[in-house]
This record gives structure tokens, C-alpha cells and sequence, in this order.
């Protein structure tokens, strides 16, 4: 995240990067899961294979 390439992309785009550490980053993905999971329960999605 630190190369000024990706820096100036990302602006132009209206992007903001985050700063998490690692063990915050993996509780957010850990709960974005949870959460997912039980949307696609409730309505009864099934993945198709």
C-alpha cells in the first residue's frame, strides 16, 4: 500500500485504505462470515455445484 502508483490509483478511484492490524483484519473477515452465513440461511440459499 505504500507504492505512490497505488496510492495515486486508488485516489483517483475515491478509495481509502484501511489500517488494520492483522488480528483486527481477521476478526472483521471472522464476522463478515458469521454474518453472511446466516443471511444465506435465513433465506435459504444453497450453493449450487
Amino acid at each position: 500500500m505504500a507504492h505512490p502508483a497505488l496510492k495515486e490509483r486508488l485516489a483517483t478511484l475515491s478509495i481509502e485504505p484501511g489500517t488494520l492490524s492483522l488480528a483486527q483484519f481477521q476478526t472483521y473477515v471472522g464476522n463478515e462470515i458469521k454474518r453472511w452465513n446466516k443471511v444465506a440461511r435465513d433465506a435459504s440459499i444453497q450453493i449450487e455445484q
